[in-house]
This record gives C-alpha cells, sequence and structure tokens, in this order.
C-alpha cells in the first residue's frame, strides 16, 4: 500500500474548496471541549484548514474497506521505521480571508498546537503474535520550519493526520466560514449542534418542553450541558442571557445551522432542537442553478416555519386558529424575517394565546413597514410553501 504519509501535502486557500467540509465526529469533539485543551480560534482554524486540505484523502466506513486497518498496522508500528508525521506546506494566506495580511494569527495558532502535548495509549500486535500496550506522547505539531514572510512547513502528528482524515465514526458537513467568522463559543457550540442525533422515537423525550420528534436536537441534564461547555454559572436565567441567546443571535445571522430552546419546569434539564436558517436558503436562492432548487428552497421554508410553529405552540398555548394566523404572517414575509421582528422582544413576554398572536403580527407588520423590506418569494413560491406547510401540519 502506497501510504499517503510518504507525500508531502501542499496546502491550498480555503476559498478554493466548496463552502463546506467533512469534520470527523472525533474532530467535532475537540472543538467542542477546546476550552478545556487550552485551544483558542486560532488554533482551531488551523486545524480546520489542515483538514479542509485532507478532505479528499479522508476515508469512509466501507464493510469491506480495509484501509483504515492497513494504515493503522503499518502507521502505529514500532517494527518498522515509518515517520511520526506527515509534512505540510502551506502559504500563510490558505488561513487568511483575502486582503487579510495578518500573518501573526497564524503563527499563532500554529504555536498554540506545537504547546499542546498530549498522551495516548494503544494496542498492538508485533510480529511475533504478542500483543504490546504503547503510550505516545507528542504535541500536535512536531516541527515548524518558516521562511518568514510567506510560506512554512509543519509536520502534522501522524495521530493526529489519522484523526482528520477517519470518518469511519461518523462526520457532519461543517460550513468553512465558521472557523473564521464566529466567535469562540459559537463555534464549539456549532459543532455541537451539527453532533446532535435526529430523535426518531416518539415516545423518546416525551416531557420535554419542545417537540423533539423527528428534530436533530436533545433533552439533558443541565449539570451534564454545563460540565460540555465548563459554564461558571448553573442558573438558568445566566445560561440564557450569557451563554445560549448571544450564541443563537450569531448564528441566525452568520450560519447555516442554529437553534431553539428550553429549560423544563424544573429548571433540571435543557432540550435543544437544531435548525437549518434561512442563510443556507440564500445560498440556494443565489445558486446559478435557482430554478432547478426552488423546490427544496419552498420545502425548507416550510419546514423552517413548521418548527417554529410546534414550538410556539406549545409554549404560548396557541390554539390552531392562533397558529394559522401566525402561519399566514410567516408565509407572507418569510421565517427570515420575521424571526428577526420578533426574536427576544419584551412586549411578547408573559403573553399567551390571543393575546400572544395579536401582538406577534402588530410588531411583524410595523417592522416590515419601518424597514420596508420585500419577501424574497414570490406569490407563485408562496403558494408552494403554504400547501407544503399545511400538508405537514395535518399530518
Amino acid at each position: 500500500m502506497d501510504l499517503v504519509i510518504k507525500d508531502t501535502v501542499l496546502g491550498n486557500h480555503f476559498s478554493n474548496f466548496s463552502k463546506n467540509f467533512n469534520v470527523p465526529n472525533d474532530f467535532a469533539d475537540i472543538i467542542i471541549k477546546a476550552h478545556q485543551n487550552g485551544i483558542s480560534n486560532k488554533g482551531i482554524r488551523i486545524l480546520g484548514c489542515i483538514c479542509l486540505n485532507l478532505n479528499n484523502r479522508q476515508i469512509g466506513a466501507k464493510k469491506n474497506d480495509t484501509q483504515l486497518q492497513l494504515f493503522d498496522d503499518e502507521w502505529f508500528s514500532f517494527d518498522n521505521d515509518s515517520p511520526l508525521g506527515v509534512d505540510l506546506s502551506f502559504k500563510y494566506s490558505d488561513f487568511l480571508p483575502k486582503g487579510n495580511k495578518n500573518t501573526n494569527q497564524v503563527k499563532e495558532g500554529i504555536l498554540e498546537l506545537q504547546s499542546w502535548l498530549y498522551t495516548i495509549t494503544f494496542n498492538r500486535v508485533s510480529k511475533d503474535g504478542k500483543t504490546k500496550e504503547f503510550s505516545y506522547r507528542s504535541p500536535v505539531i512536531s516541527s515548524f520550519l518558516t521562511d518568514m514572510n510567506s510560506g512554512f512547513r509543519i509536520t502534522l502528528n501522524k495521530y493526529w493526520y489519522r484523526l482528520l482524515i477517519d470518518l469511519s465514526k461518523g462526520f457532519n458537513s461543517f460550513s468553512i466560514m465558521a472557523l473564521f467568522d464566529l466567535s469562540f463559543n459559537s463555534l464549539r457550540f456549532y459543532a455541537y449542534l451539527l453532533k446532535l442525533p435526529q430523535i426518531a422515537a416518539k415516545d423518546r423525550y416525551s416531557d420535554s418542553p419542545i417537540n423533539l420528534y423527528g428534530e436533530k436536537g436533545t433533552y439533558q441534564n443541565k449539570a451534564t450541558f454545563i460540565e460540555t461547555f465548563e459554564l461558571p454559572y448553573t442558573s438558568p436565567s445566566h445560561i440564557r442571557e450569557k451563554f445560549l441567546d448571544r450564541i443563537k443571535k450569531e448564528l441566525d445571522l452568520k450560519m447555516d445551522w442554529s437553534f431553539n430552546y428550553a429549560f423544563s419546569k424544573d429548571d433540571k434539564k435543557i432540550a435543544i432542537v437544531a435548525y437549518q436558517t434561512n442563510n443556507y436558503d440564500k445560498e440556494i436562492m443565489q445558486s446559478p442553478s435557482r430554478s432547478k432548487l426552488m423546490s427544496n428552497t419552498t420545502k425548507l421554508e416550510s419546514n423552517s416555519i413548521r418548527r417554529s410553529l410546534t414550538d410556539k405552540v406549545k409554549r404560548y398555548n396557541l390554539s390552531d386558529i392562533n397558529m394559522m394566523m401566525l402561519a399566514e404572517v410567516y408565509i407572507k414575509y418569510s421565517y427570515y424575517y420575521t424571526l428577526k421582528a420578533t426574536n427576544k422582544k419584551a412586549d411578547l413576554r408573559g403573553l399567551t394565546g390571543n393575546d400572544y398572536t395579536t401582538k406577534f403580527i402588530e410588531i411583524v407588520d410595523q417592522f416590515m413597514e419601518n424597514n420596508r423590506y420585500e419577501s424574497k418569494f414570490s406569490n407563485d413560491e408562496k403558494l408552494k410553501i403554504r400547501e407544503h406547510l399545511f400538508t405537514k401540519i395535518k399530518n
């Protein structure tokens, strides 16, 4: 087998790739736990761009695929002279948005990965048939050679190379711009959202304050959530104001995925539901093949509206008539503008039923009039959204 470790990977600027790349679940876990590991956005960005450049070398999870086994037999062996890392060559500009010449943040990210030492243990069968246990301690990047101005060469530890190309434990499509546009906590939470499972069983999480059936989400103990993100506060009000609401606002504006959440009545558990945002829809709308993708776009819009309505019916005690009235507002102005108009509005707090519905419609109408926004959907597209939405609601 001609191992890729014998090659030098020549890096490319992130803009030369598609807008999303495959992030293995193990790497997503590293991003989520970045605070515990002492890694900042700069270090995550370096690893993310390396992962992006390795996407064409990633190995899947086919039943008869022996690539990973062959890979491990040679790489994780002390009975041969296989190298302990793979060389990668980049330009500093490969890690920076166009026009950004701040190479210091690239160097600082690499130095972070050089200073982060970790230890792994593993078993391997030697040539004499005996199983031996090994301990391996190394930084992520073991060497860093630079010409100081434009380019550099690094040696990526073989364990990390293996981690970034192994898709057999699952992976998700990760927005490249998340590496550059998101704050530290939002980037960690984005990785967390993408890993949430699809809830299949109808009776699972039946006591959740948000509908989870058929959605990508979770319902877990608040203590577990606090531990995952190492939050310094425990009260739901602080978790909302200082963590979740800030992240949600950022993801709603910038990313293809965001979320809704709610605490249980006793505040001991938290439910989180992920959803695709209108930022994802807008990318589709701007595509050259827009006409071919319109059916997908209207379905995405309909699904976004349905999720929001499902949440509001339960949270604000809405009747079927209330729900239908709100549905028409979403269809008229779009999910994106309706969310933008009503998100965190104090005038809606404490209201339920007819009072909530009336105030909600009033706020959205006024918002659209003041800002002179126009719905991005044509009348024909609105009809398709309405048809798809009401079909789903009836079912």
